[in-house]
């Protein structure tokens, strides 16, 4: 039977909620205050939905698997692994409440803002309303660009995945993020982040002006994810994309520094056996090419992508060097009559190959996956659907890939869930 994952929460929040998403179905348009020189707007997208998740049989204690997943330089032997039980919840993913307005001081330049604030599901008598999401500031001018400063996502993050699922994929699970570019296998203690879409507080970002249908771009993040244990984390990125009409291509590439995923920040020295590196840092990267053609009715989507994790070089045997993997995706969406959108999208990341100092044996058996994801909109307003979402990750025998949570060891992963749609 399921678990239900539930929480009280006191009646003044689920009225407060209810009634702002009411508001917004009734109203069916942002609000808009100015006129094209000055404005602010109020806007959002909402899609909280019912979902169940389930695990499936996970791989044998005792199976031969990769030498990431046992984290041994002396044996691929599946030492342990965890059952996770069914679960049912409610998930608001990236839901958000948002404001942004412009003011145009001459045809040139025009500076701007844009505050988000994310809706989640409270536990614990925490709020509703308690994480903002995108929160920066912009100037832009005709021929130099656009500057930004704040809290933002990266190029790659921004210009990658041009074809993302209903408008519901973000922090979901239909989302292409965790295969595309995230790791087969658990990370290391006080590791950083494996993902490559993840905000920053601190981020600096410039686009360039259009020629022709070009554009450049580039990103930095000094602090991404605080400082660690005396290994400031940073992430650049880089990109060019052309559009025209309905088409689209980007070329991205994004670097990682001491974000340390495979070994983290060891406590104590690390065993002789054990692949992680103590000391030193790393430098993770990711390249990326992106394509689509969108009309109004067919959006078709493809990223290629190759992803390295490296860290500094030691003298000890048997600890982690690199790993390389890569990924890509398909996605389609096909709007079949005027209130009904089908959307489909397939993820595949390769076994990949690894490498340990000292020439030791690395073995990349069974990190590779796959995930098939579905779903079906139906307009019942202007700006307001049903949804219907389902999606199967299946993981190799050494895999762990898994959403909302990390699957055990070589077990399949399938969600479903019900959902509402609101976008003013």
């Amino acid at each position: 039977m399921p678990v239900r994952n539930t929480s009280p929460r006191p009646r003044r929040h689920r009225i407060a909620v209810g009634a702002c998403l009411m508001a917004m179905v009734g109203s069916g348009h942002a609000a808009t205050f100015g006129n094209e020189d000055a404005n602010i707007e109020f806007f959002g997208n909402l899609y909280p939905q019912y979902q169940w998740t389930s695990f499936g049989h996970h791989t044998a204690v005792g199976s031969q698997v990769s030498t990431l997943t046992t984290k041994s330089n002396t044996s691929t032997a599946l030492r342990s692994v965890t059952d996770k039980p069914d679960a049912d919840r409610v998930n608001w993913s990236q839901s958000f409440f948002a404001m942004r307005g412009h003011y145009r001081f001459n045809p040139d330049w025009d500076v701007g803002f844009r505050l988000d604030e994310q809706v989640t599901e409270p536990y614990d008598n925490s709020e509703y309303f308690n994480r903002s999401r995108d929160a920066y500031v912009y100037v832009a001018h005709r021929v130099l660009g656009t500057f930004t400063g704040g809290r933002i996502n990266s190029i790659l993050s921004n210009w990658g995945d041009p074809v993302r699922m209903l408008g519901v994929s973000e922090s979901n699970f239909v989302s292409t993020s965790a295969l595309l570019g995230g790791a087969a296998f658990g990370t290391g203690s006080r590791a950083g982040t494996t993902t490559w879409v993840t905000r920053a507080s601190h981020g600096y970002k410039w686009e360039s002006a259009k020629w022709n249908g070009f554009s450049l771009g580039t990103s930095y993040m000094p602090h991404r994810d605080g400082p660690d244990y005396g290994r400031p984390r940073r992430a650049y990125s880089y990109g060019i994309r052309w559009e025209q009409g309905p088409w689209y291509a980007a070329l991205q590439y994004e670097r990682h520094t001491n974000h340390l995923v495979i070994s983290g920040v060891p406590t104590t020295t690390p065993a002789a056996t054990s692949i992680t590196n103590q000391g030193g840092g790393s430098q993770d990267r990711n390249l990326r090419l992106s394509a689509a053609y969108q009309t109004k009715r067919v959006k078709l989507g493809v990223d290629l992508s190759r992803v390295q994790y490296a860290e500094d070089p030691t003298e000890a045997y048997g600890k982690f060097k690199s790993y390389i993997v890569p990924t890509w995706k398909v996605s389609a969406e096909w709007q079949a009559t005027p209130k009904l959108t089908l959307a489909a999208n397939y993820i595949h990341a390769g076994a990949g190959h690894c490498v340990l100092s000292g020439a030791a044996p690395c073995s990349t058996y069974g990190l590779g996956a796959q995930a098939y994801n579905v779903g079906v909109q139906y307009s019942l307003f202007k700006y307001t659907s049903l949804v219907a979402l389902a999606g199967r990750i299946d993981n190799g025998v050494s895999s762990s890939y898994g959403s909302p949570v990390r699957a055990p060891v070589g077990a399949t992963v399938d969600n479903v869930a019900l959902g509402l749609h609101v976008k003013y």
